[in-house]
C-alpha cells in the first residue's frame, strides 16, 4: 500500500478517536466526577482507547501525532498531565514492533541514567512531596523519556513533516477544530458557568 494511503488511513482514525478520547478523560476529573473510584475508572479507560488506537494506527509517527494533539488539552495538567502519565503504560502494552527496532546511541543513554539518578536522589533526599506526588511525577518524566526514545528511533517521512506543520498550524489558526464545544458555550452563553473545562482553549 503507498505512503498517502496509509496516512489517509490513520488520520481518519485519528479524526474519530481523539473526540472519543477527550469524553471518555472527563471521567478522570473530580470537578465532575468527584469520586476517586470514578477517576481511576476514566484514567483506564483513556489507556486501553489509546492502547486500541495506537495498535491500529499503521505509522509510528501517528502515534506521535496522537498524543501531540492530546497534550493540547489541560486533562490533569496539575499531575502532569493525563496523556503523560498514560502513555508509559501505552507504550508498554500496544506492542508496536518499532518499539524495539532500531539503536538509541551510549550518549543519550548514559544521560537518561545520569537524569533519573539525580531526579530520585532529589525525591528521596530533598523532596517534601507526598508519595502520591512522587510517584506520578516519576510516571511523567518517564513519559517523557519513553517519547524521547520513541521519536529518535522512528524514521521521518518528508510526509511526516507536512503532517506535523499542518496539526500546528490548525491548533492555531483555528481552535475550534480541537474544541467544537467552545463555540456551543459561547453561543448559549453557557460560560457563565465556572467550570474549568480543559477541553477550552481559554
Amino acid at each position: 500500500m503507498e505512503y498517502s494511503q496509509l496516512i489517509k488511513q490513520d488520520n481518519k482514525l485519528i479524526l474519530w478517536s481523539i473526540p472519543i478520547v477527550l469524553l471518555l478523560s472527563h471521567l478522570s476529573l473530580n470537578t465532575y466526577f468527584p469520586n476517586l473510584i470514578i477517576n481511576m475508572i476514566g484514567i483506564g479507560f483513556v489507556t486501553i482507547t489509546l492502547i486500541l488506537i495506537c495498535r491500529n494506527l499503521k505509522l509510528p509517527f501517528s502515534v506521535v501525532l496522537v498524543f501531540y494533539i492530546l497534550n493540547h488539552f489541560s486533562f490533569a495538567l496539575a499531575k502532569g498531565g493525563l496523556y503523560c502519565i498514560t502513555f508509559p503504560f501505552v507504550y508498554l502494552l500496544s506492542w508496536r514492533k518499532e518499539y524495539h527496532k532500531g539503536h538509541i546511541s551510549l550518549l543519550i543513554i548514559v544521560s537518561f541514567i545520569v537524569l533519573l539518578f539525580f531526579n530520585m536522589l532529589g525525591w528521596i533526599i530533598k523532596s517534601q512531596s507526598l508519595l502520591e506526588e512522587k510517584v506520578i511525577g516519576a510516571i511523567t518524566l518517564l513519559s517523557y523519556l519513553l517519547m524521547f526514545i520513541y521519536i529518535s528511533k522512528t524514521q521521518l517521512h518528508s510526509y511526516e513533516i507536512g503532517r506535523f506543520i499542518k496539526t500546528t498550524n490548525s491548533a492555531a489558526k483555528n481552535p475550534h477544530l480541537y474544541n467544537i464545544n467552545t463555540t456551543l458555550l459561547t453561543l448559549y452563553s453557557l460560560s457563565l458557568i465556572h467550570i474549568s473545562e480543559p477541553t477550552r482553549p481559554y
